[in-house]
């Protein structure tokens, strides 16, 4: 009989307001082998609780939430010192943003209208640095 190994999949937590774009990210990141998208959220304080809920180990944040904005998250996540990889994925791409997400610990910033891809091989390196 062989022993069977599991591996811990990578747990990753949306935070975007929009249903469509969540539903293609959760289709995209989903079908990649060892990656469990745990939840989403809308809005900060939603997402900063479902982050700690879920044990989420990477996010994906959009600048623009119903209540806010994902630099809200971004300081949570920094204040409590937590080892979530935030990644940012947003319309606004404009270089003093990225800065700014930079600036406020953001791992890696995509561009929504041209990086979606992008994000999905971001997400599969992670899976296989584990």
């Amino acid at each position: 009989m062989q022993a069977q190994t599991s591996i811990t999949p990578l747990k990753v937590f949306l935070v975007e307001d929009s249903a469509l774009i969540c539903e293609r990210l959760e289709r995209l990141l989903g079908a990649i082998p060892g990656v469990e998208v745990v939840g989403s959220a809308a809005t900060a304080q939603d997402a900063l609780r479902g982050l700690a809920r879920t044990g989420a180990a990477v996010a994906i944040i959009d600048i623009r939430l119903k209540d806010g904005n994902g630099f809200t998250v971004l300081k949570g996540l920094s204040s409590t010192g937590s080892l979530v990889v935030p990644i940012m994925l947003t319309n606004d791409a404009t270089q003093g943003v990225r800065l700014a997400c930079r600036n406020e610990g953001a791992r890696l910033f995509f561009d929504k209208s041209e990086d979606f891809n992008r994000v999905r091989e971001a997400i599969r390196e992670l899976v296989t640095d584990q």
